[in-house]
């Protein structure tokens, strides 16, 4: 900055505050007037976001548990159920590992970061919505298999108590 012509001013020590520590300095533009005071230095504030984010996931993964879980109680086919359970946790996994790999680029700076980390919030969400839609289906499916047998149940029950009248 200083060889661009702009003007810095520089802290006399670094900042310890919180297991952070770094340093920041004022670069000023002294054409236009125009500065920022810009902070450099290792933190631990990724950590932090890492524990949030764990645990939300944690909490995405019981909720789906929780859906699931009813949706087999209703069903009662093991298979759907599987099904039901695999792809959701699949999205909930992947959209984990999408935000996790953006946050990897943390270091190219706070708009990279904020834009990187939308875009991760925006997969996850997407994929969740996405990943509700086979359940949906599978309990469709399961309906339409159910209403199937019903009709060759009653069917045959009917075909039967016909055949019956039709002796007496």
């Amino acid at each position: 900055a200083v060889n661009a012509g702009k003007e810095v001013t520089v802290h006399e020590k670094s900042i310890n505050k919180h297991g952070w520590k770094g340093f920041g300095y004022i670069v000023i533009d002294p054409e236009t007037g125009a500065g920022a005071y810009l902070i450099e230095g290792s933190g631990n504030g990724g950590l932090l976001f890492t524990i949030f984010t764990h645990a939300l996931l944690f909490f995405l993964w019981f909720l789906v548990i929780v859906g699931m879980s009813s949706l087999f109680i209703l069903l009662g086919g093991a298979i759907l159920t599987f099904v039901s359970f695999g792809i959701p946790m699949l999205g909930v996994a992947f959209a984990g590992l999408s935000l996790a790999g953006k946050l990897a680029v943390i270091g190219l700076g706070i708009w990279t970061y904020s834009h990187f980390f939308l875009e991760g919030c925006y997969r996850a969400i997407g994929k969740f919505i996405g990943n509700i839609l086979p359940g949906f289906a599978a309990f469709k499916a399961a309906n339409s298999i159910s209403n199937a047998l019903r009709l060759i149940f009653f069917g045959a029950a009917a075909d039967t108590y016909k055949s019956a009248v039709e002796r007496c």
